[in-house]
């Protein structure tokens, strides 16, 4: 299962990656991430790494620490 899940969220990880500058200025936003690398990054490797729940689980926690 986790074979199937992890290439599925990698792709919409970088599919987001692609379009964020995009959205980025589209609503405005400015500013870098505090990260680095960045937390979608940090995420598709996460994935990679420890497999779909371990991997998504550490990426919200990264996330939480900084839009928390």
């Amino acid at each position: 299962m986790n074979q199937i899940i992890s290439p599925i969220l990698i792709f919409a990880i970088r599919a987001y990656q692609a379009s964020f500058p995009v959205i980025r200025t589209a609503v405005g936003m400015n500013g870098a991430c505090i990260y680095s690398p960045s937390c979608s990054h940090f995420a598709a490797q996460s994935i990679r790494d420890f497999g779909a729940v371990k991997g998504v689980q550490m990426a919200l926690r990264r996330l939480s620490s900084c839009h928390g």
